[in-house]
This record gives C-alpha cells, sequence and structure tokens, in this order.
C-alpha cells in the first residue's frame, strides 16, 4: 500500500491548492476514519480513501505533497511508539499527530521520542483540529493543556515552580479583581485551556479575531499570566477547581 496514491494526492491538490497536505488515517475504525474525514473536510488536510492498518508496507512517495498521518491511539495503545517508528522510517518526512481519549505523559514521551510531534484529544472541536494539525505541519510540537498541566503539578504536588523561577501553589490563587469572569471571558478561558488560537475562539463564539486578541490581552493581565501558555496552564486549573466546587 502506498500511503500517497499518485493520482488522488495530485487530484487532491488541483482540487485545494499547491498548499494541500496528503493525509492518511491509522485506525482500525471505519467509524472514527469516517468522522476524522468528515471533521478535516474542506480543509487543505486531503484524507486518502486507504487507511493505514499498521501492517502493511508504507513507501515513501515521490510527490513532493507534505504528508501527514494521523493516529488513533486508541486502537493501537501499547504498539504507539512502534507504530510513529516504523511510519517515520517509510516516510521520513511525514509529520505525525496522535489522537486519543486520554494521554499518559509516559507513553506521550516514548511516542515523541520516536517522531511524534502532535498529541490531541478526541474530543477537539473541528476548529481545534484543524489549527493544530497546522502547526503540526509548520513543525511545531503540540501537547494537550491537561496534560501539561497533570506533569506539572505531578513533579511537584505541593508546589511547583516554572523556568521563571515563580512558586504556583497547588491550588491556583486567583489575583485580585479576578474573582468574576464574564461568560464571553470564561468562554476564551476554555478556548485558551484547550489550546486553540485566537482564529479558532472567534469562529466558536461568533466575534472578530481582533475581539478575541483584545480579551486575551484583558486576561492575562488579569490573572497575571506573562504568555498563552502560562495561561493554558492556570485556566486549566482555575476551570477544574470551578468544576469541582459546583458540583460539591
Amino acid at each position: 500500500m502506498y500511503l500517497v496514491d499518485q493520482n488522488e494526492a495530485q487530484g487532491g491538490a488541483a482540487s485545494h491548492g499547491s498548499n494541500s497536505v496528503a493525509t492518511v488515517i491509522a485506525c482500525k475504525s471505519s467509524v472514527f476514519r469516517a468522522g476524522l474525514r468528515q471533521m478535516l473536510s474542506g480543509s487543505r488536510f486531503i484524507v486518502l480513501d486507504e487507511a493505514f492498518d499498521g501492517v502493511s508496507g508504507l513507501p515513501s512517495p515521490s510527490d513532493p505533497m507534505p504528508v501527514l498521518a494521523v493516529v488513533d491511539a486508541d486502537c493501537y495503545s501499547a504498539t504507539i511508539p512502534e507504530l510513529v517508528t516504523q511510519l517515520k522510517a517509510q516516510c521520513p518526512r511525514a509529520r505525525i499527530a496522535v489522537l486519543a481519549e486520554r494521554f499518559e505523559p509516559e507513553s506521550v514521551g516514548q511516542a515523541h521520542r520516536a517522531g511524534a510531534t502532535g498529541f490531541l484529544p478526541t474530543s477537539v472541536s473541528t476548529d481545534v483540529l484543524i489549527a493544530s494539525l497546522q502547526l503540526v505541519m509548520l513543525g511545531q510540537t503540540v501537547f494537550p493543556a491537561d496534560m501539561v498541566l497533570a506533569m506539572i503539578t505531578a513533579r511537584a504536588p505541593a508546589q511547583t515552580t516554572h523556568a521563571g523561577g515563580q512558586a504556583i501553589p497547588s491550588r491556583i490563587q486567583v489575583p485580585d479583581g479576578a474573582s468574576e469572569f464574564s461568560n464571553r471571558e470564561l468562554e476564551i478561558l476554555r478556548g485558551l485551556r484547550d489550546g486553540a488560537p485566537n482564529k479558532a475562539i472567534a469562529r466558536k463564539l461568533d466575534v472578530a479575531e481582533v475581539t478575541v486578541k483584545l480579551h486575551v490581552k484583558s486576561l492575562l493581565k488579569k490573572i497575571g499570566a506573562e504568555n498563552r501558555t502560562r495561561a493554558a496552564i492556570w485556566a486549566s486549573e482555575y476551570l477544574s477547581q470551578q468544576e469541582d466546587d459546583s458540583s460539591s
């Protein structure tokens, strides 16, 4: 089996533009494959008809079109690092994104060392999925915000320290004046927690991207976060605490 069928790839590139990405789905579920195909429909990611089953050969295509392999981790579980290694060996230029219901830091580390650079929960929205895959194709590494937070808190249950040397209590402290958020601010905090870019948040809220940008800037100042990564970690902990408090 070839990762990229030459005729399909060329036809896809013609209809989607030269920025198209040949996308193969490595999974065993036709339902998962159909759902992912629907989510990527209309984007630059051209999902090929034939899925990779983890056994067949995967020769590197000669076509210069960028290649993305999306792996359903819930189907392969413990064999993910080996599968990623196989994909990279047979198509070194392919970018690899792993989707799963939940991630364990150890397995993510193994898959990342094998060559995977995208780790996305299956619960992400279409906009977040596409935006995250765009980052993967740009050479960025994408991790779920809640997993990053879990890794940080696991290393220091009482308190942890980020690269800047500032201590972060295990139960997040809300700065003065930040105890009340508008519904719009809460929605944007959820977007930051999920790692969504401003454009994806704007689409979801049906507002201008510049409006989201202004809200994000205001929120960073309000919660005392120096960047989006710190804001995502803060938002994940804060929103989790709010859910726990409301359910108790």
